[in-house]
């Protein structure tokens, strides 16, 4: 899955390069349990590429055992945009990345999402998004064994968005 993902931003980032060189480029962060910090790419006025990166970290102990979490996802979003009125936006679209846990092994995400966008000034926006997640991790147990996990989850989520 790793050389995968390699090799998908190894072809996809030259052309997204020359494609985006007039586009503006921000930073943003969602504002929930997931913190995820993104890179809203705005091509056109009605298309978007999002990059982004999730990094959680946590303990779980009682009394029989302790055990640390670690969950690392990168990925990108492709997101089409309408105006639905001066400074409102709908924004329809997916994501999907790649997860790495300390537990379950590794895997992917899809999470396709939907979103009402209000730029308070030209530069800053808020959204609130919807989405839902499909995660598959898989974990190698030995040689001539792995363990699967599915899991689908409805997400919403508060964004601010920064264009420099």
């Amino acid at each position: 899955m790793k050389k995968l993902m390699v090799v998908a931003l190894a072809v996809v980032s030259p052309g997204m390069l020359s494609s985006t060189m007039a586009a503006e480029v921000g930073i943003g962060v969602s504002v929930d349990r997931t913190n995820q910090i993104f890179i809203p790419i705005e091509v056109n006025p009605s298309l978007r590429i999002e990059p982004y990166l999730r990094y959680t970290v946590g303990n779980e102990e009682d009394d029989y055992r302790s055990a640390d979490h670690r969950h690392l996802t990168v990925g990108a979003g492709l997101f089409g945009k309408k105006e639905l009125e001066q400074n409102f936006n709908f924004v329809y679209g997916a994501r999907v990345g790649y997860v790495e846990t300390s537990e379950d092994g590794d895997g992917y995400e899809v999470t396709p999402a939907v979103s009402l966008e209000y730029y308070l000034i030209p530069r800053l926006s808020f959204a609130g998004e919807a989405s839902v997640s499909y995660r598959r991790l898989d974990d190698s147990i030995d040689f001539d064994s792995r363990l699967y996990e599915e899991r689908t989850d409805t997400q919403s989520k508060f964004m601010v968005r920064f264009y420099f």
